[in-house]
């Protein structure tokens, strides 16, 4: 466990020294100013200042620093020694728990952090993603499928169309044509004889027509 604990301690140590303040070069040159205190400069901090002249930070800033590095921190691990380590059985832990159990629920639970989170954030947006998932199957789906659908329809419908009605519209032509062709085929002998005798036939029709009439 304390290899994980080792590592993060030493990125710690060196993140930092990223965006160490340039005013503090003056007491504590520690690191080149120009290599930690500017490195993000163009994304976070305004390049160039608004007035000329050298800005001082505030006070408090320097007072915080002090705080979590010098008193904060050392006197949370000498707490955590004397509670922990110093005593074993985890008396003085114990009677913590036993007499504020609210409190020790509340940190225990991480302040309820993950489950805000889960009621505020993710239930919030797994829900959204469904009513999404909902949409793109019944609505963005629904419609290509139905286009294919139709499209597919409509293509055996002409198809039908094609093979019954055209197709057979023009076999039907052809079944005429073929059929008729052998009795005017036969009225076309080649005979001289068979053609005078059918001009004379139609000689005598018309001259009986218009006898009749």
């Amino acid at each position: 466990m304390w290899l994980p604990v080792a590592i993060l301690a030493g990125l710690a140590v060196v993140g930092g020294f990223l965006n160490y303040p340039e005013s503090l070069h003056r007491y504590l040159p520690i690191v080149p100013a120009e290599i930690f205190s500017k490195w993000i400069e163009p994304l976070l901090y305004q390049v160039a200042p608004v007035h000329h002249g050298e800005h001082v930070p505030p006070a408090i800033e320097y007072g915080l620093m002090f705080w979590a590095t010098v008193i904060w921190a050392p006197g949370a691990m000498l707490l955590a020694w004397i509670i922990y380590k110093k005593d074993p059985s985890w008396s003085r832990a114990k009677a913590f728990v036993t007499r504020f159990p609210n409190l020790f629920r509340w940190v225990n639970a991480k302040y309820y952090v993950d489950e805000f989170y889960e009621a505020a954030l993710i239930e919030p947006l797994k829900r959204f993603s469904a009513q999404l998932w909902s949409f793109d199957t019944w609505v963005v789906d629904g419609m290509v499928n139905g286009a294919a659908r139709t499209t597919l329809v409509w293509a055996e419908l002409m198809n039908w169309v094609d093979e019954y009605l055209i197709d057979g519209a023009v076999d039907l032509v052809e079944y005429i044509v073929h059929e008729t062709s052998g009795v005017f085929r036969g009225l076309q002998s080649g005979r001289v004889q068979h053609y005078a005798f059918v001009m004379f036939i139609g000689f005598l029709v018309f001259a009986f027509w218009k006898f009749l009439v």
